[in-house]
């Protein structure tokens, strides 16, 4: 069972039946929408960052890669990321024994689009 799959199916585990557990990741459908293979930036200090985006479609991940020049020289700095679509959530909360009740694209309940910048799922454990 994959990671992700083991933290749902114990957070299941810890909560009474019929308790509630809220889920907030970044949309993957805005992710894809907008970000953007390349870019860089100056922040106000002067350090200047350079970023890359990576997408592997098979594995569902997202790579970001940036370097960092600023005074004290240049650092590099990566992450990767499994991001999910709202169908691929449901089913791992499905199959760790919740039920979602809401879907949300925003902190203040905004519906869930392709273009919201969040993927916030209310459940139920059965």
């Amino acid at each position: 069972m994959m990671e992700n799959a083991r933290v749902l199916c114990e957070v299941a585990r810890v909560l009474r039946p019929g308790g509630w557990f809220v889920l907030d990741v970044a949309n993957r459908d805005a992710l894809l929408r907008t970000a953007q293979p390349r870019s860089w930036k100056r922040l106000p200090d002067g350090s200047l960052v350079v970023s890359e985006w990576t997408w592997d479609v098979a594995a569902g991940r997202y790579t970001h890669w940036q370097l960092v020049l600023d005074e004290q020289g240049r650092r590099s700095l990566s992450h990767s990321v499994r991001v999910y679509t709202c169908t691929e959530l449901t089913a791992l909360l499905r199959d760790a024994g919740f039920m979602v009740v809401e879907r949300y694209g925003g902190f203040r309940g905004e519906a869930l689009t392709l273009d919201a910048p969040r993927l916030i799922l209310l459940a139920q454990k059965q």
